[in-house]
C-alpha cells in the first residue's frame, strides 16, 4: 500500500501558477462570514458609492456621455488599491465570490439610484457601463490570482 502524496508534493509537480493557485485554494479554509461582509458587501458598497459620488461631481464639469469614461480609469486604480491592500480573502474562489457580490451591488444600486431615480433621457446602459460591470466582476479574481502568483 502506497502512501498518498502530500499537498506540497502535488503542488510542486504542477507547472502552471494558475492551476497551482486553484489547487491550493481548495486546501484553504472557506471564506468566513465576516470576510464576506467586509470584503464583499462593505468594500462593494464603498467602491460603488465612491463612483456614484464622483459621477455626481463630474456631472457639472464633464459632458454626460463622457462621465463613465472619465470615472473608469480612476475607479480601476482605486479598486486595484483596495484589492491589493484591503481585501483579505486569499483563494481565487473567494475572490470570485467578492467579484460576484460587487457586480450584483453595482447592478442593483445603479438601477435603483440612476436608472429609476434619475431616469436619464439618453439611457444609462452604454459601453462604458458594460465595461464597468465586467471589470467589477473580473478584477477581484484577476488581482487575487496575480497576488497569489507573486507569493509562490
Amino acid at each position: 500500500m502506497g502512501s498518498n502524496p502530500t499537498l506540497s508534493a502535488i503542488t510542486a509537480s504542477v507547472e502552471s501558477p494558475f492551476v497551482r493557485s486553484i489547487w491550493i485554494a481548495r486546501s484553504e479554509p472557506p471564506m468566513t462570514r465576516r470576510m464576506l461582509i467586509m470584503d464583499g458587501f462593505g468594500w462593494g458598497f464603498g467602491l460603488w458609492l465612491f463612483g456614484y459620488l464622483l459621477g455626481v461631481a463630474l456631472f457639472f464639469v464633464v459632458p454626460v456621455a463622457l462621465i463613465g469614461w472619465v470615472i473608469t480609469p480612476v475607479a480601476v486604480l482605486v479598486t486595484a488599491w483596495v484589492l491589493l491592500t484591503r481585501v483579505r480573502v486569499v483563494s481565487i474562489r473567494a475572490q470570485a465570490v467578492v467579484g460576484l457580490v460587487w457586480a450584483m451591488i453595482a447592478v442593483v444600486l445603479d438601477y435603483v439610484f440612476i436608472v429609476r431615480l434619475m431616469a436619464p433621457a439618453d439611457g444609462y446602459y452604454r459601453p462604458d457601463v458594460y465595461l464597468y460591470y465586467a471589470l467589477t466582476l473580473a478584477m477581484p479574481p484577476a488581482i487575487g490570482w496575480w497576488k497569489r502568483r507573486g507569493s509562490m
